[in-house]
């Protein structure tokens, strides 16, 4: 142990120059697709006693075993992404002959019982919705929806019903499943599987082509005879069904189709899901919000019961991404790349045509931002088996343990009339009054927090279950995508390491690497960083895990009933994980010969005023952020909270205002870090006077120190101080801001969209329009649809709100994805978290070399300069104001600031 816990020597921070980027592609993923579908390779072996030979026939045997091994994990891959719906309709089926089966129907859990009931009614349901279309019928909206139902068998449209409504409804617990979200998931639900149907059976007839003996092409038979339908006469499957059966795949169906469509299956179910004697369990009502009639569709009490059985949440929640056994696709397109079958796209336009155009149209982008996608996506995970074991004890405890939620609810208070409210308050009209409002909002307060834990343990479950399923594969790979504005997010989206702290815990890398010295000295600083220490020098990082050692092998030996030190880290789980690398590595003659595969974060010191800071070349704000070199990491939420409380002081002993004095005095010695540390973090996102008040009065409220009666009034204080304090700290920083939100109203006057360019040759079109709403009538209540029709006229207010941070934005997704790229071609694991970089823990030093020599590529750029050619070439006839003035920040000394990212 002392060995650990020695302090390893430092070397010195080496930068090293970036490698030429090279264009080769990545064996494995550039396999054509073909390849993919076709028989594994097999290699005849040469006889003799020749060693070449033999040599040979032994290196071509390794060859055929590793085509093998690979062809077999193409193929479950395929049956992971294909296979879902079809395998859960034979699981219904099973339950189904269970339950016909004597005594075996009393075995299955209460929801599959009830499921595996309403399964044959709504299959024959459906059955004769599909009989009525084919013979003609096109009474009420059967003319619009039938069509589709023709796309499907009743059995997987019955599975695909029951598990998009149930999963819904245990996901909102009591407060129910909005109507109008649920009828347009389940129809984006129906097409994404028709999809899936489609590109399996074109699978499967290549495959049966490929192995026909005389080499003829068999006559595709496509999915579900749609040619037969197509020589129907025109009266039976009219030209819509047509367009959907032959030509539907590539494009989205109409929000009015798909909610009409979803509410025939909603409402089919609702018929059917009964039980034993009769009551529905499901059940469509209207509630009130805000003066506004919202139709919700809500479980009983009695299938909400049953909702924390880890094979419900399976079955009803049913993901369609999952993490890949195989190395994602290389995005080629916009809707080429990642999983092998299933359609994901390069970016999440949410429907916006001309963002995803102008992604179609982007020249140069394969080499940046599909590139970065595609290097994140080929790191191979895995589950962190002995820290998942501890989680899954933690919940079977109660989960009463840091982020997982309570299996118990809150206690609800005893039901109170105002009668009896004005009996208590002996007569008093008003105070009875006010006692029952009270009543009622602690009341709703209370099943709000009961309906958010629900939710949460649906969800708790959920990433259990995925994690429960991939925990003895050896390697599994998270394929990624971009929002609009270039952010990288894995497509799965339950279990990934964008999630929470347990999330987090439970992946660790498939590879292990030697630690070495660099290793087991950023190890350590991992370690301090997760117990909330990243603004103590590295050394003193270090020296903390050298300071608890007996901790960290506690927690390593006994981390459910031992001094459970690791619950005080800010991420408990992560410590605990990184606890047991610490632990293991002392075990060995020399710590530094441990194999680690645990993930080690850099972060970015608030990044989005670092990046305010490089943009002006501002040189205090820089130096606030770490830009620039230090003996210790400057803390920027430190530095404000310091200046407002001066501020704050002064005011309370000062010649000021009355009304300021009075609140200074109350506020003095109750600003603290977390006070501030919101508002200055969302000041980069342009944060108004009204949020950061906002925020303020939460901390305060928190703090409980002030009287609720002034608590308004001292968050509006406190949050004009601390906008104060930014402002005199970050001037270049507001500056810019103010510009780029100018040059937005301009642009957004002409009626346009605010677009750019990233760094990496990104279209980037900001999507805000005002609000257009229609009214779709569906068999149960009329819906009222947003349209995100790029045919609304823009937003003005929220095109100049939203430019500044997005564009931000596009600067620090551009600085990751750059990063990732070098670091692939160096061979090296990389992911991120958009501003907290992760790789082994034996490479971070080449890692943070790399990251600042990125970020110093990026603002050699006239990044503002461009910007503002690009407004003036594409609108000629608008003046727009001059660029701020700039600073004197030399951007080159990032390369030697260690508290850039640390």
């Amino acid at each position: 142990m002392r060995r650990l816990l020695a302090l390893a020597p430092r070397r010195p921070h080496v930068l090293r120059p970036l490698r030429p980027k090279s264009t080769a592609p990545n064996a494995l993923s550039a396999l054509a697709e073909d390849e993919l579908l076709l028989p594994a390779p097999t290699i005849a072996l040469r006889s003799g006693n020749d060693d070449a030979v033999s040599s040979t026939a032994l290196v071509a045997a390794e060859r055929e075993r590793e085509a093998l091994e690979r062809h077999a994990l193409y193929e479950r891959q395929l049956e992971l992404e294909e296979e879902t719906l079809e395998a859960a309709c034979a699981d219904y089926e099973a339950m189904i002959e269970d339950l016909l089966s004597l005594g075996k129907g009393a075995e299955l859990k209460p929801v599959q019982r009830l499921m595996a009931q309403w399964y044959e009614p709504l299959v024959t349901r459906i059955t004769a919705e599909r009989k009525a279309t084919l013979d003609g019928d096109k009474g009420g909206d059967l003319r619009i929806y039938g069509p589709l139902l023709l796309l499907l068998p009743p059995e997987q449209l019955a599975v695909l019903t029951m598990h998009t409504t149930i999963g819904l409804c245990l996901k909102h617990g009591p407060l129910g499943a909005k109507y109008s979200n649920l009828v347009t998931t389940l129809g984006e639900t129906v097409q994404a599987e028709a999809r899936v149907l489609k590109l399996r059976n074109l699978r499967r007839e290549r495959l049966k082509a490929a192995e026909d003996a005389e080499g003829k092409r068999a006559v595709p038979k496509t999915f579900l005879d749609a040619r037969a339908l197509a020589r129907l006469p025109t009266h039976v499957v009219n030209s819509r069904a047509k367009r959907a059966l032959e030509e539907g795949d590539d494009t989205d169906w109409p929000t009015i189709t798909r909610a009409k469509l979803g509410s025939a299956l909603v409402m089919a179910l609702l018929d059917v899901a009964k039980d034993d004697a009769g009551s529905p369990l499901l059940e469509h009502t209207i509630v009130y919000s805000n003066a506004r009639k919202i139709g919700i569709i809500r479980a009983k009490d009695e299938l909400l019961s049953h909702a924390r059985c880890p094979e419900t949440i399976r079955r009803a929640a049913m993901p369609r991404f999952l993490p890949m056994l195989v190395e994602p696709r290389r995005w080629r397109a916009y809707d080429e790349g990642g999983f092998l079958r299933l359609r994901a796209v390069a970016m999440r336009t949410h429907g916006c045509a001309l963002q995803m155009e102008a992604f179609r149209n982007a020249r140069g982008i394969e080499g940046g931002v599909l590139a970065g996608l595609d290097a994140m996506g080929k790191v191979p995970w895995a589950v962190n088996g002995p820290v998942f074991d501890l989680v899954k004890a933690a919940w079977a405890s109660g989960g009463k343990w840091p982020d997982l939620p309570s299996q118990e609810d809150l206690a609800l208070p005893e039901p109170m009339d105002l009668a009896e409210a004005l009996a208590r308050a002996d007569g008093d009209e008003d105070g009875g009054k006010k006692l029952y409002d009270a009543h009622l909002r602690r009341s709703a307060r209370l099943k709000r927090r009961n309906a958010e834990l629900h939710s949460l343990r649906c969800d708790t479950l959920l990433k259990l279950s995925i994690a429960e399923q991939f925990k003895d594969e050896a390697a599994f790979y998270f394929p990624y995508n971009v929002d609009f504005r270039g952010r990288a997010y894995p497509v799965p989206p339950n279990l990934n390491h964008l999630g929470s702290d347990v999330c987090r815990a439970m992946l660790t890398f498939a590879e292990a690497k030697r630690l070495g010295d660099d290793g087991l000295f950023w190890l350590r600083i991992h370690l301090a960083n997760l117990f909330g220490l990243s603004k103590k020098s590295l050394d003193d990082r270090a020296a903390f895990a050298v300071a608890h050692e007996a901790d960290i092998r506690d927690a390593y030996e006994r981390p459910m009933d031992g001094n459970m030190w690791w619950l005080e880290a800010d991420e408990p789980w992560q410590a605990l994980a990184a606890c047991r690398e610490l632990a293991r590595a002392a075990e060995l003659d020399d710590p530094r010969d441990y194999e680690c595969a645990l993930p080690v974060h850099a972060d970015g010191s608030c990044n989005g005023l670092q990046h305010y800071a490089a943009l002006g070349r501002d040189h205090e704000g820089g130096r606030q952020v770490n830009l620039l070199p230090g003996e210790a990491p400057r803390d920027v939420y430190e530095g404000v909270r310091a200046l407002v409380a001066e501020k704050v002081a002064r005011a309370a002993t000062g010649d000021e205002a009355l009304e300021t004095v009075r609140l200074a005095q109350i506020v003095d010695g109750l600003i603290t870090r977390k006070v501030v540390k919101q508002t200055v973090m969302t000041s980069v996102y342009g944060v108004t006077f009204v949020g950061a008040r906002q925020q303020i009065l939460g901390r305060l409220t928190d703090a409980g120190d002030v009287d609720e009666a002034e608590l308004y009034l001292c968050a509006c204080y406190v949050a004009r101080l601390t906008l104060e304090v930014l402002e005199e700290l970050f001037t270049s920083a507001r500056h810019i801001m103010g510009w780029l939100a100018q040059c937005a109203r301009l642009v957004s006057l002409h009626g346009q969209p605010v677009s750019w360019i990233t760094p990496l040759g990104l279209p980037v079109v900001q999507p805000y329009r005002r609000d257009g709403q229609h009214a779709v009538k569906t068999l149960a209540q009329t819906v009222l649809l947003v349209d995100n029709s790029d045919k609304l006229p823009v937003s003005v207010t929220r095109q100049k709100s939203a430019f500044p941070p997005n564009f931000v934005h596009s600067l620090d997704s551009s600085h990751m994805l750059m990063t990732a790229v070098e670091m692939d071609h160096r061979g090296l694991a990389f992911t991120a978290v958009h501003d907290s970089y992760w790789t082994h823990a034996a490479d971070v030093a080449t890692m943070n070399s790399t990251l600042r020599h990125c970020f110093l590529e990026l603002y050699e750029a006239p990044l503002l300069e461009k910007l503002l050619e690009s407004f003036e070439l594409r609108y000629p006839d608008t003046d727009f104001p001059p660029l701020p003035p700039r600073g004197d920040l030399d951007i080159a000394k990032v390369l030697d600031a260690d508290y850039f990212f640390s």
